[in-house]
């Protein structure tokens, strides 16, 4: 039957329903990428400083060892040792695993946000049906997951190609540079592929992202007369309301008419 096809957009009522049971359009391949590109921009911007601070951490552990005499050592030698490295690490590391923690959270709280959906937790039994699993191997489920997943291997092997290609050409100039100067230009090529990569998988996150919303909204299509129901539900019925609508207005003459001298 016609009013049995769900082509209607859900409501405000079905959506918050949908979010209470854990229905939100997320996508975890946004985060990670977010979070990845962070990452880099972070290492770029101290990568410098974190090898100095390493090399100096180094030196500075290899002197002590020189200056400590030929004994055996004891519990308390070690504390001031570990207590140095702990220290470094994370004056050197905190920066980077901070900024990617906060991306994390953000793409979270931006694709819905934290919901203690208890529905979630319960066994859902139809989940274990082949026929529902099946259909998630459908052309609507399946096929974009596939095309999803060949787009990204294309798009990162043409990246990685192109930049290796670059470096390849420019090899015989590396040749010719300083130990210090050649790492620092395969470091820069190393940054500029990983850059990309990471700005590659942001565009293919939020498509992927894209993809999620629409088919939740399309899970969550109801019917004309679902809707009803709902309007029902949500504004009460229009014929109930009307009749108290009469009932008032008629109890209100009732008084004015007894009001009158």
């Amino acid at each position: 039957m016609a009013g049995g096809e769900r082509t209607e957009k859900p409501t405000a009522r079905r959506l918050r329903d949908a979010r209470k049971k854990g229905q939100i359009a997320r996508s975890r391949d946004l985060g990670q990428a977010l979070s990845l590109l962070v990452a880099i921009g972070v290492l770029g911007w101290s990568g410098r400083g974190l090898v100095s601070g390493l090399a100096s951490a180094v030196t500075t552990g290899l002197e002590r060892m020189g200056r400590t005499p030929t004994h055996d050592v004891a519990m308390t030698d070690l504390g001031p040792v570990v207590i140095d490295g702990l220290r470094t690490m994370s004056v050197l590391v905190g920066p980077l695993a901070l900024a990617t923690a906060a991306a994390i959270v953000a793409a979270h709280a931006a694709q819905g946000g934290w919901v203690m959906a208890t529905e979630a937790l319960q066994p859902n039994w139809s989940r274990l049906s082949p026929a529902n699993n099946i259909k998630r191997l459908g052309p609507s489920m399946g096929g974009v997951d596939l095309v999803k997943m060949l787009v990204t291997v294309g798009v990162l092997t043409w990246l990685c190609v192109h930049v290796v290609t670059g470096l390849l050409t420019r090899s015989p100039q590396l040749a010719r540079l300083a130990p210090f100067d050649a790492a620092a230009a395969g470091w820069g090529e190393a940054l500029r592929l990983l850059r990309w990569s990471a700005l590659a998988l942001v565009a293919l996150g939020a498509a992927d992202y894209g993809v999620q919303r629409w088919r939740l909204m399309s899970s969550l299509k109801m019917t004309k007369q679902e809707i009803k129901e709902d309007f029902r539900l949500t504004e009460g019925n229009p014929e109930v309301k009307a009749r108290v609508r009469r009932i008032q207005m008629t109890m209100a003459r009732r008084r004015m008419l007894t009001a009158v001298p």
